[in-house]
């Protein structure tokens, strides 16, 4: 008899013990589910279902596998009325995903500069670094995205941070031709000098790719027209290769040195000559080039 109570006892208390897991698991389920369903409703820009969905209980700081949270979403998409749904229900403006990417980053990269705007009003970290070690100024920069730059520039967003290879909002700025972009950076205090990794500066680049009127604004700032990349290749030797005389004459008009030597002992009249720009190397030469 007292067998039986014991089997029947053990009996009723593993289907609580099954029941109660299963009602875990169920509630968990339900919460993954309208958590998966408020990213999904943000990122789509669905206001009403946002609403809804944080009303009914949603954790709006919920994020996926990958850290991405909803305000990230409606942050990369433009959602300015989403974000600003996300942000007053306390949605954690600096959260950031395995990238080490916040809101911030993602309005950057889509130049949504009213969600931009939004996100720098609530707080957001205007310097936060990725695991690239991008900042929202130069992700902003480095996809054209002046407006969002110069709001960023206003909230005090760091002009000399640097990528893991060296990048920096002037070079981005320098390379894509944002020429009022370029000097608003200066004005902030942008090294005009700085280098990537590979030792290219802004002046090397915008040489490289006859950018005329932001080589003439950089060689107006002191800029170190004769600083060499890693391969001893100057602005004048990228300008010879790239076939820009304009940019050639204003370079020397500057100083450059005509006679500088790559690493591979060529020099800037050897590359024009390889390349068959005949009226760049005639004006090396003129600017006494050795032949």
């Amino acid at each position: 008899m007292i067998l039986l109570k014991k089997a029947r006892m053990a009996k009723a208390t593993l289907v609580f013990t099954i029941l109660f897991v299963w009602s875990c698991l169920l509630a968990g389920a339900r919460a993954d589910a309208q958590k998966s369903e408020l990213v999904t409703a943000a990122s789509q820009g669905e206001l009403v279902r946002v609403e809804k969905l944080l009303a009914s209980g949603a954790d709006v700081n919920a994020h996926n596998s990958t850290g991405v949270t909803a305000l990230w979403w409606a942050s990369l998409n433009g959602h300015f009325e989403v974000v600003q749904v996300l942000l007053a229900k306390g949605a954690f403006v600096d959260a950031v995903n395995i990238d080490g990417e916040t809101a911030l980053h993602a309005a950057s990269y889509a130049g949504a500069v009213r969600v931009a705007q939004a996100l720098l009003d609530k707080g957001a970290n205007v310097n936060t670094a990725s695991v690239k070690g991008e900042t929202p100024l130069l992700v902003a920069t480095e996809h054209r995205h002046s407006d969002v730059a110069l709001a960023l520039l206003a909230k005090g967003a760091d002009v000399r941070a640097k990528s893991n290879e060296g990048d920096t909002a002037l070079i981005a700025a320098a390379q894509t031709g944002q020429l009022n972009l370029m000097q608003a950076l200066i004005a902030a205090g942008a090294d005009v000098n700085v280098k990537r990794k590979d030792g290219a500066t802004a002046l090397i680049l915008a040489s490289q790719l006859g950018l005329m009127d932001v080589v003439r604004a950089l060689l107006a700032r002191n800029v170190d027209v004769n600083a060499k990349n890693n391969d001893g290749w100057s602005a004048l030797m990228w300008a010879a290769r790239s076939d820009y005389p304009a940019v050639v004459e204003a370079l020397i008009a500057k100083g450059a040195n005509v006679n500088a030597y790559a690493n591979d002992g060529t020099n800037a009249v050897e590359i024009a000559d390889k390349a068959g720009h005949t009226e760049i190397r005639a004006m090396l030469l003129k600017a006494g080039a050795y032949p």
